[in-house]
């Protein structure tokens, strides 16, 4: 009876021990798609930032191509 009794709070502990991995693995997901939201916001801000970098750069090569032209 004894063991009988030791190997239900065994699977019991175990179980909650399912639980709490579930959860902790539910939560880690959710910090995970947060940062990769913060992430994507990032990327978005560096390539908008790079396409006026590079539109600059453009209009300063032709500036400069048309100074030495003259």
């Amino acid at each position: 009876m004894a063991d009988l009794v030791r190997s239900r709070a065994e699977i019991e502990c175990l179980i909650e021990d399912f639980k709490q991995a579930g959860e902790s693995g539910q939560q880690k997901r959710q910090d995970t798609d947060a940062e990769l939201q913060e992430l994507e916001a990032r990327i978005e801000t560096v390539s908008a930032r790079i396409e006026e970098l590079g539109q600059d750069l453009e209009e300063r090569v032709a500036a400069e191509k048309e100074a030495k032209e003259t």
